[in-house]
């Protein structure tokens, strides 16, 4: 019976609390297979991990939201761009740029849509101050990331942990996401951004009039 009133408790929040349904999945799913209330269930890592989400966001959160801008607002966009070799972001004038080999060595290797994900991951990080109580659109090139991040979920499981942190950005900080696709060929100032360990990106780059 706890844990189906977890459930409720834990909906009646999401009405307020934006990413915060996508850590509802499981519990829903297992409240639903329960043949009786008093019935135990076996508690999964899946589960548990939600149920500590949730846990840790409710021992902070005071209680209060706001409403996010109604219109997306076209200054408010954000790109990012990602390629095996480096990935980066830009947003209202400031951009940055890591290097998986050099900042992230555990990331070197992984497929680009894991380093596309986990490039979104690291600019609303930088950036979240910024994004408070405002809706955001992502530009992306890579329709994985889009997918990822407008259907809130993701059959890999460190994908799931970073978009666990996104989310965890979105309620502590009252903004949404809203990703949008943007073709490669016009994506040319965050593409130059996460090549330019490479010379020809850097002078594009240097040369953009944004």
């Amino acid at each position: 019976m706890g844990l189906a009133v977890s459930r409720w408790q834990a909906q009646f929040a999401t009405r307020v609390v934006f990413g915060g349904s996508v850590f509802l999945w499981c519990m829903i799913d297992t409240v639903n297979h329960m043949q009786r209330p008093n019935h135990h269930v076996w508690i999964n890592t899946q589960l548990r991990v939600d149920l500590e989400w949730w846990t840790e966001f409710l021992g902070v959160f005071n209680g209060k939201t706001f409403i996010v801008d109604s219109e997306l607002v076209p200054t408010e966009e954000l790109s990012t761009d990602a390629c095996p070799i480096g990935g980066g972001a830009f947003f209202q004038g400031d951009w940055f740029y890591v290097n998986w080999a050099t900042n992230y060595p555990s990331l070197a290797n992984v497929h680009v849509n894991l380093q596309e994900m986990f490039t979104v991951l690291i600019a609303l990080e930088r950036w979240k101050d910024q994004l408070r109580d405002k809706w955001i659109i992502l530009r992306t090139d890579n329709t994985t990331t889009l997918s990822v991040i407008n259907k809130a979920t993701f059959s890999n499981q460190l994908a799931m942990q970073w978009l666990r942190k996104l989310f965890w950005l979105s309620a502590t900080y009252n903004f949404r996401v809203t990703s949008q696709y943007i073709p490669r060929a016009a994506n040319t100032l965050t593409d130059a951004i996460s090549c330019i360990h490479d010379p020809a990106h850097c002078e594009l780059l240097l040369v953009s009039p944004n």
